[in-house]
Formats: structure tokens, C-alpha cells, sequence
């Protein structure tokens, strides 16, 4: 009887329920208030340390979680910071950073045809948990905010970049369904291109 009440502990120990767990938009006043974890948390980025050799910009991109088109939802318990979800739908992206004219100007360039496949989509920014709080449950449960998201938005899936030799995150993303996007030159040094199709997961 120990053994299993011992068992019932650890798993509960693993999970947080929705209950236990709040997911929130991020919007001003709350990074305000989770500035400075937010900025630690920043700091454990693998990905950051590989695109920007010399070091991660942890100011820079926690002043770009809720800027130039892209959004945020943060994961807390108790006031304390136990991971992020950033991602961006691309025409907003252009919307924010070139102006509502110069945007529509690049949208009549796409071709119809390619537009629900590389433009109707979400790009994922971060998806980071605070190294004493993964194998919870966290990062499905943001990641699961923003697929409910798209499919409000229609959009046609999340385009998913992580390193080629993370094989956790890449089990990560694969248990949900997200596939290797065909056509893009892959290498092992390189960023491996996943999308998530959200129409085929319904």
C-alpha cells in the first residue's frame, strides 16, 4: 500500500493539473511583473546560444515577446515563472514591422497557392520551461494554448525550428504530429524544420 501511495505522490509530483497550473497571455503589466525571471529563464535557451554565438540577448528578447507581431503566453504556480510559449502569425509579423501598406503590398506577391501552406501559419518563437520544472507537463499544456489558437484563427499549422541534435525536443514535437518540412536543405549543423499541421489534427 506505501508503495503504490508512493507511486500516486511522484506522478502527481509530475503534473500539474490546469488547475494547479495558470496560463496566461502575456501583456505588459505582467512582463512587468515577470521581467526578471522571464529574463532568467531566457538565459537557458539552447537555441539563443546557437544563433547568437556571442552570447544570448536576454534584454532584446524579452523586450520581443509581445513586440513586432509576435505573442506570449506564460505557465504559473504560486507567482513563480515555470515557462513561456512565443509565436507569431506572419502577416501580423509584416504588419508590424513594415506598416500596414508596404505589408499588403508583399501579401499580393504570394501566390494563392502558397499562401496557406507558408503564410496562413503560426511561426514558434520559444518554448521554454524552467529546468526544474520539466517532465510536468508544462510544455504541452502551452503549446496546446497556442494550437487552440490556430485553429480559432484557421490557420494551417505551426512551423516548428529546433537543432537537428536536440532529439528531446524533436521527440517532443513529433509525438504531436509535427513532421519534417520537405523541400528546405538540411544539414547536421543546422535547424531542423518541423510543422505541426493543425487540419489534420482534429
Amino acid at each position: 500500500m506505501k508503495a503504490v501511495l508512493a507511486i500516486i505522490t511522484y506522478f502527481q509530483m509530475l503534473t500539474l493539473t490546469a488547475s494547479e497550473l495558470s496560463i496566461q497571455k502575456l501583456d505588459q503589466q505582467l512582463a512587468a511583473s515577470y521581467r526578471k525571471q522571464l529574463i532568467e529563464l531566457i538565459k537557458t535557451d539552447e537555441y539563443d546560444r546557437f544563433v547568437t554565438p556571442h552570447g544570448v540577448n536576454s534584454e532584446q528578447t524579452f523586450d520581443g515577446l509581445i513586440t513586432g507581431g509576435k505573442q506570449s503566453y506564460i505557465a504559473t504556480h504560486d507567482h513563480q515563472l515555470l515557462g513561456f510559449i512565443t509565436h507569431a502569425y506572419m502577416p501580423e509579423v509584416w504588419d508590424a514591422n513594415l506598416g500596414p501598406e508596404l505589408a499588403t503590398q508583399v501579401k499580393q506577391t504570394i501566390p494563392h497557392e502558397k499562401w496557406d501552406d507558408t503564410i496562413n501559419v503560426y511561426t514558434l518563437h520559444h518554448l521554454l520551461i524552467h529546468p526544474e520544472h520539466r517532465g510536468k507537463s508544462i510544455g504541452t499544456q502551452l503549446i496546446n494554448q497556442v494550437i487552440n489558437d490556430g485553429k480559432i484563427q484557421n490557420i494551417s499549422g505551426i512551423i516548428i525550428g529546433v537543432r537537428r541534435h536536440n532529439e528531446v525536443a524533436r521527440a517532443f514535437y513529433q509525438k504531436l504530429g509535427s513532421q519534417e518540412m520537405e523541400g528546405i536543405p538540411q544539414s547536421e549543423d543546422m535547424t531542423l524544420n518541423l510543422k505541426l499541421n493543425l487540419r489534420s489534427a482534429d
